[in-house]
């Protein structure tokens, strides 16, 4: 299925939902999800131990955590960011969902 739908120029909602299935059912998402929170982490130790001017660290610490999809409570531990853009998943069915 995913051979047929890569560089569909005119794959459908509901291709794309398929797509989105599949991602999903294999645990490729969730592995992508975890290896970029393993990545995030792995980035704010490396910014924690960087010799930075007090002032600045602060806010671009609180940048990078906001980036980065922290849990509140500032900790460095990440959390899935939401989906969002094109490729986000769509609610099914319900108002205004047009299916």
């Amino acid at each position: 299925m995913l051979d047929r739908r890569f560089g569909d120029a005119a794959l459908t909602e509901r291709g794309l939902d398929e797509v989105r299935d599949v991602l999903v059912a294999t645990g490729a998402r969730a592995t992508v999800e975890a290896k970029l929170d393993r990545l995030a982490a792995q980035g704010l130790r490396h910014f924690d131990g960087a010799l930075l001017d007090p002032e600045g660290a602060g806010p671009l610490r609180a940048l990078l955590l906001a980036t980065a999809g922290a849990r509140p409570g500032g900790e460095a531990a990440v959390r899935p960011r939401p989906a969002q853009g094109p490729y986000a998943p769509q609610p099914r069915g319900g108002a205004g969902s047009g299916r």
